[in-house]
């Protein structure tokens, strides 16, 4: 791809722009973690000791007004039996373990216990950790990838990938053979190949309503599907 000289041409336009965004962006994050996190560490922990404070002065107006001692508010993530990933590997793992008895052909919908009683999982060897990292997840399963397998199976799963895979490739060809705008095809195969590793943490093409990402998803995969047709034609 690298060497053919338009392709070459097309990032050397786009490359400044995107330069400028990342420092932008980096320069905002380094700021924030610099300097931001304490001060949003010490607002909030105010908030606790502020509320308990407010409902004592209530509670004790005629009896008691000695003020209550601030009491220090640790926000630190806890490493005892603990996860990182804020309950993405237990809903991927009981997923996994969801997906077995109805492999070819999924459930229709991943939100189990909010839209029945879920007595058809009871043959699944789910533990309390699992039902209730499905509970609190309302049918999202964090995986894109995962939440296609699990609503339509395994058949539907092959098709809808090799439908986007096709059309990855249609794209690529497009870049070698066509006298299109090689800039804006570039930007739509960085967002569409961004889009496919941030759907292994979070699901936004399918069977998420109201997603501005999978809008804008759907909208570039027909702008290359035009582009590609009108080439062809």
């Amino acid at each position: 791809m690298f060497a053919n000289s338009k392709f070459r041409k097309s990032i050397r336009e786009v490359l400044p722009v995107k330069i400028k965004w990342m420092v932008s962006i980096l320069l905002v994050l380094l700021v924030y973690f610099s300097f931001g996190t304490n001060y949003a560490k010490d607002f909030l922990a105010t908030i606790p000791v502020s509320i308990d404070r407010k409902v004592e002065v209530i509670e004790s107006n005629e009896s008691d007004k000695t003020p209550l001692p601030e009491k220090e508010v640790i926000l630190q993530h806890s490493s005892d039996n603990s996860e990182i990933s804020a309950g993405r590997f237990t809903i991927w793992k009981a997923a996994l373990k969801v997906i077995r008895p109805t492999l070819l052909f999924g459930y229709g919908e991943t939100d189990f216990y909010g839209n029945s009683d879920a007595k058809f999982l009871k043959k699944v060897d789910l533990d309390t950790t699992d039902v209730n990292e499905l509970k609190r997840a309302h049918g999202n399963m964090h995986n894109g990838f995962l939440q296609v397998l699990v609503s339509s199976g395994i058949i539907a799963f092959i098709c809808i990938y090799a439908f986007y895979v096709l059309n990855i490739f249609s794209l690529l060809k497009t870049f070698f053979r066509s006298k299109v705008n090689y800039a804006f095809l570039g930007i739509v195969l960085i967002f569409i190949l961004s889009i496919f590793i941030d759907e292994m943490v979070e699901a936004h093409v399918l069977f998420n309503k109201r997603d501005v990402i999978s809008i804008v998803f759907w909208y570039y995969l027909g702008s290359i599907s035009y582009l590609y047709l009108k080439k062809e034609n």
